[in-house]
């Protein structure tokens, strides 16, 4: 099940703006996806917290990976410390 962003303060955010990762994809995309490929330079959106949890984190793409969590950091880095 996708989960979506809501930025809902016109004040900082333009709701016809489209943000998208290293390879143009659309924030929709940006969700991790077990069965997708990333490649180095790769952002995705990742629920480190598990099932339940609505915490959210950025990872970039180390290297080339399929079916690897982002928390696994041989293949992923967290986006922010």
């Amino acid at each position: 099940m996708a989960k979506s962003i809501k930025l809902t303060n016109s004040q900082y955010w333009d709701s016809s703006a489209v943000v998208t990762n290293a390879t143009g994809a659309s924030l929709e995309n940006l969700f991790y996806k077990s069965t997708a490929s990333y490649t180095a330079g790769d952002i995705v959106i990742y629920n480190a917290g598990g099932a339940g949890s609505e915490h959210y984190k950025l990872y970039v793409c180390q290297q080339n990976s399929t079916g690897n969590l982002p928390t696994n950091t041989t293949y992923w880095a967290p986006l922010f410390r």
